[in-house]
């Protein structure tokens, strides 16, 4: 009589050991979080998906697959093997080493590897410990930093996921001013920038109030808050708008769910609305 046993699909069928060997740690917490999981769920431990020919280290439920990711890949891996769980109807939430994440005082550095894996502006690590932490980012201060807070949860709030809400905010005048002198600093001709302050003929003593607004788009960019907005303002002005170009002329970072084309679209509407607030607040003011 044949005793029950984990099976492994042959291993040229498993396009994971085509960039990541397991390591014992890795084994491990797949094995324990199978058990932990199945107290809950129905779990199933390496279940091959032959439509799109993935391996998930967990699927639960079969509809959310659990994805242990101890060593560093390349974004567009990980940014595929989402986009196919997608097809599927599968969620995916990617479990970090505690050890990945790059922590300086209250500040959370981001690499784009981290992007990658994160949901919704939420990263999850888990330890040998087996416990699981959720790293909720708050506030980006700049380019890749940003405020956050650590909550430790249950198996089952996983999936109690949720997104954290961003809000237009304003900036202090010695913050752009601070962001204009960064990118005086870097002393390029080319610096846009620069080059859009120039050629709006804008006075940094008398800067346009829109100019003083965050936006939540703005964290799916790596350009800086005020090359982004002075482009839209310079091609209203000019009557050159070109979507196209906006889009290049964007650094967006690779984030699960987003195409760049969203992305350009989200700022394009935020945009429009930062303006109509600057410009009610300034008519309230006259």
């Amino acid at each position: 009589m044949k005793k029950e046993h984990f099976s492994h699909i042959s291993i040229h069928m498993c396009e994971r050991h085509l960039y990541n060997r397991e390591s014992e740690l890795h084994l491990k917490l797949k094995h324990d979080l199978y058990f932990k999981f199945g107290q809950i769920f129905n779990v199933k431990m390496e279940y091959y998906l032959e439509r799109i020919q993935q391996i998930p280290d967990l699927l639960i439920d079969d509809n959310h697959a659990v994805e242990i990711q101890l060593s560093k890949v390349s974004p567009t891996i990980i940014l595929n093997r989402t986009k196919g769980y997608k097809k599927e109807g599968i969620d995916v939430t990617w479990l970090l080493k505690e050890e990945d994440l790059i922590l300086r005082g209250n500040l959370l550095y981001l690499t784009q590897f981290h992007y990658a894996v994160m949901k919704d502006f939420v990263l999850y690590t888990v330890n040998d410990q087996l416990t699981v932490k959720r790293y909720v980012l708050l506030k980006n201060i700049e380019q890749n930093k940003w405020l956050f807070k650590i909550e430790t949860i249950r198996y089952a709030e996983i999936f109690n996921h949720y997104c954290p809400l961003f809000s237009i905010e304003t900036r202090s005048n010695d913050d752009l001013l601070s962001e204009i002198q960064k990118e005086r600093n870097k002393r390029s001709y080319l610096n846009p920038t620069i080059s859009l302050l120039y050629h709006l003929s804008l006075n940094t003593n008398h800067l346009p109030k829109f100019l003083y607004y965050m936006t939540p788009s703005e964290r799916f960019i790596n350009n800086n808050p005020l090359e982004w907005k002075l482009f839209l303002y310079h091609a209203a002005i000019n009557k050159n708008y070109d979507f196209n170009q906006f889009v290049k002329s964007l650094s967006i970072r690779k984030v699960n769910g987003m195409s760049e084309y969203d992305i350009a679209n989200r700022l394009l509407k935020e945009f429009k609305e930062i303006f109509r607030i600057a410009n009610k607040i300034s008519c309230i003011k006259v």
